[in-house]
C-alpha cells in the first residue's frame, strides 16, 4: 500500500511540475494558424554561386501566431538552420541558426516588392500566388525574410541540376 501511495504522489507531483513549467508564450503551442516546413537546396556553383544568397541552403519549421484569418503578425516561433560556402561574399560562408523570429506577414504577387524573393530564394510557386514572409535575424547579415508558400499544401520545385526546394504548409484552424 505504501508503495502505491508513493507511486500516486510521485506521479501527482510531476504532474504539478509540468503543469507550472508549461508556459503559453509566443506562437508554440495551440494558438498557431499554421505549421511551415522548409528545406531550400542551392548547390549548382553555376548558377548559385553568383546570386546574392550563394551556394548553400536553408531548413527549418516556423509557426506563425495570430487569429483566423490574419495576414501579419508579431509572434513567430521556429527554428532555423542556414549554411554556406564557397560564395564570394564572404558573409554568406559558414553555418548558423537562427530562433529570433520578428514577425510575419502574407503577401501576394506579383504585385508585391517582396515577389523578387521568390525567385531568388528559390520558393516553390504557390498556385494562389500568395506566400509568407518570416522575419528572422540571421547574425551578421541582419533580419532578412525567409519566404514560402502560404496555401495549405505540399510543395517541390526542382527548376535545375543542384537546385531543390519543399515546403510544406499546414493550416492548424
Amino acid at each position: 500500500m505504501k508503495i502505491w501511495a508513493r507511486m500516486v504522489a510521485m506521479l501527482l507531483g510531476a504532474l504539478i511540475l509540468f503543469a507550472v513549467h508549461v508556459d503559453g508564450s509566443s506562437a508554440y503551442g495551440t494558438d498557431h494558424l499554421y505549421q511551415v516546413t522548409l528545406s531550400y537546396n542551392c548547390m549548382n556553383s553555376t548558377l548559385c554561386a553568383p546570386t546574392p544568397f550563394g551556394i548553400g541552403g536553408i531548413w527549418g519549421w516556423i509557426e506563425p501566431d495570430g487569429t483566423k484569418g490574419a495576414t501579419a503578425g508579431s509572434d513567430v516561433d521556429g527554428q532555423v538552420q542556414f549554411q554556406g560556402h564557397s560564395n564570394a561574399n564572404p558573409a554568406l560562408n559558414g553555418a548558423g541558426h537562427s530562433t529570433g523570429f520578428e514577425g510575419w506577414q502574407t503577401f501576394d504577387c506579383p504585385s508585391s516588392p517582396l515577389c523578387a524573393l521568390v525567385a531568388a530564394e528559390g520558393v516553390p510557386p504557390d498556385p494562389s500566388g500568395k506566400y509568407f514572409a518570416f522575419f528572422t535575424d540571421f547574425g551578421g547579415l541582419g533580419t532578412l525574410p525567409v519566404v514560402t508558400p502560404a496555401t495549405p499544401g505540399n510543395y517541390s520545385a526542382h527548376p535545375a541540376p543542384g537546385i531543390a526546394s519543399t515546403a510544406h504548409i499546414t493550416l492548424m484552424h
